[in-house]
């Protein structure tokens, strides 16, 4: 993806929680806007019982929401 695309996706008000797909499949979840760092060559994050990662932005193929999670017949996620 472009650096300045990210950029856009990542500055909307209010944020909603977004999750990163890189290229070769890994998704890392952003549930807060100060958990990212976006430079002119790199992405900058740390996701949530994660290390920090860094990240060229062309490897990464797709900014979106998270997939919900389903409830149980239980109720419970």
């Amino acid at each position: 993806m472009d650096v300045n695309t990210i950029r856009t996706i990542f500055a909307k008000r209010p944020y909603v929680p977004l999750e990163i797909v890189v290229d070769n499949g890994d998704r890392h979840l952003l549930p807060h806007p100060e958990s990212i760092i976006i430079s002119d060559t790199m992405v900058v994050f740390v996701a949530p019982e994660e290390e920090l990662n860094i990240l060229d932005p062309a490897a990464s193929s797709e900014v979106r929401r998270p997939p919900r999670r389903r409830k149980s017949a239980s109720g419970r996620a």
